[in-house]
């Protein structure tokens, strides 16, 4: 009967420390407390002084981070320091992002250098293309030219044929070339690193001398007496010879291993 009795005082002592933890008093509840939760069992059993060593070290841990929950603007103020050290971590960051700005302006300048080199690269490409069309033009102008100086001096018994092969023979390619020597238009050229200490090809001075009076008769507002008085003069034309071209390929300087 004591036994009994002990067990139940022990029952209700329990019964009644349930009630405690869960906030209600059993009675209230009408039906069997619920398992206490997990921290409420770890302080029960550590009242109970039955709880083992992972018991105890949970509890503290518990424990710690709660006064560690309380203390924290503390121990934040602490190592923070006064407004001062708040103000002097502020203007650093304020630095960060200066430092970010002259960053993104030195990338803008990068970007501008980078522009500026392709406008350039855009101005030559310009510039050749512009070359093309004076060399275009000039080709057309100097067989007009060519054309009318030759009907003018025509003979009484000349051909048409006569006429076109001269015409021919003029403004070919080599006579192009030849003439472009004896104008110094050689020396004159700007070629690219695979030519260097090369002599100018028989194509590159025929452009070149082509472009010139392309370049002379549009800048005399595309009269062709401007380029005819300044050929003729350098060039005198006749039906069965050219004083200004034949026989100049070679000792001017040009080379003549084909048209490249």
């Amino acid at each position: 009967m004591a036994s009994l009795a002990a067990a139940q005082t022990s029952a209700t002592l329990q019964t009644a420390r349930r009630s405690a933890l869960s906030g209600r008093p059993a009675a209230a509840r009408g039906v069997a407390p619920a398992r206490p939760a997990r921290g409420a069992a770890l302080v029960v059993r550590a009242e109970r002084g039955s709880g083992s060593f992972w018991s105890g070290f949970v509890v503290g841990g518990v424990v710690c981070g709660a006064l560690g929950f309380v203390f924290a603007p503390q121990i934040s103020k602490a190592l923070l320091g006064d407004d001062d050290r708040l103000k002097l971590r502020w203007d650093e960051a304020t630095d960060g992002e200066v430092t970010k700005q002259n960053l993104a302006d030195k990338i803008a300048q990068l970007n501008a250098a980078i522009d500026d080199v392709s406008s350039q690269l855009n101005a030559r490409d310009a510039i050749k293309d512009e070359a093309k069309a004076l060399t275009w033009l000039g080709d057309a102008v100097l067989g007009a030219a060519v054309s009318d100086l030759l009907f003018t001096s025509l003979p009484p018994n000349a051909t048409t044929e006569q006429l076109h092969n001269r015409r021919m023979e003029l403004v070919r390619q080599e006579a192009c070339a030849a003439g472009a020597a004896r104008l110094g238009l050689a020396e004159l050229l700007v070629v690219g690193k695979g030519y260097e200490g090369q002599l100018p090809t028989a194509r590159m001075l025929a452009e070149a001398f082509e472009a010139v009076w392309g370049a002379l008769y549009e800048d005399a507002g595309f009269h062709l007496s401007a380029v005819k008085a300044p050929y003729s003069r350098l060039f005198p034309v006749t039906l069965n010879g050219h004083d200004g071209h034949d026989g100049l390929i070679v000792a001017a300087g040009v080379a003549t291993n084909g048209s490249v």
